[in-house]
C-alpha cells in the first residue's frame, strides 16, 4: 500500500506526509511530557529524569495511537510513528534539565530551588485543568 502512494507522490506530497508523521508524534507526546515532567523522577539527575519523562510519554502516546488510530494507523506502526519525535524530545528535555541542574555541593544559603514533590506537581496540573475548564465552560 505505501509503495503505491510514494510512486505517484510529488516531493511536496512526500514532505507533507513526513511533516504529518512528525507533527502527529509531537502532538501526542507534548501533553504526556507536560504531565510527567511535573510528577515523575523529580529527584533524579537530568539524564535519568529526561529518560523517565520521555519514556513514559512515548509509551502513553504509542498506546493512544494504537487504540485510537483505527484504520488510519496499524498497531505495529504506532510506536514507529512516535519514535522520531520521542528521540528529539528526549534530547531537548535532557538539555533543559541539564541547564537547570545544581549539584548538592553547589547549593548556597538562600538559593531557591524548584519543587521536587510530585504531589505539588499533580496539584498544579489539576489547578491548570480546572482553570481551563472554567474558561471554556463559563467564559466561553
Amino acid at each position: 500500500m505505501g509503495s503505491e502512494i510514494l510512486q505517484e507522490a510529488t516531493p511536496t506530497e512526500i514532505g507533507q506526509m513526513a511533516l504529518l508523521i512528525f507533527g502527529l508524534g509531537f502532538a501526542l507526546l507534548i501533553p504526556f511530557i507536560w504531565v510527567f515532567g511535573r510528577t515523575v523522577a523529580l529527584k533524579k539527575g537530568p539524564d535519568e529524569r529526561a529518560l523517565w519523562t520521555v519514556g513514559l510519554a512515548y509509551a502513553g502516546a504509542s498506546l493512544v495511537l494504537i487504540f485510537a488510530g483505527g484504520k488510519f494507523v496499524s498497531a505495529w506502526l504506532a510506536p514507529i510513528i512516535t519514535l522520531p519525535s520521542a528521540l528529539a524530545l528526549y534530547f531537548w528535555q535532557r538539555s533543559t534539565y541539564r541547564k537547570g541542574w545544581v549539584a548538592d555541593e553547589d547549593i548556597t544559603e538562600g538559593m531557591s530551588l524548584e519543587n521536587d514533590d510530585w504531589r505539588i506537581g499533580i496539584l498544579i496540573i489539576i489547578a491548570l485543568l480546572a482553570a481551563a475548564t472554567f474558561k471554556v465552560l463559563v467564559l466561553g
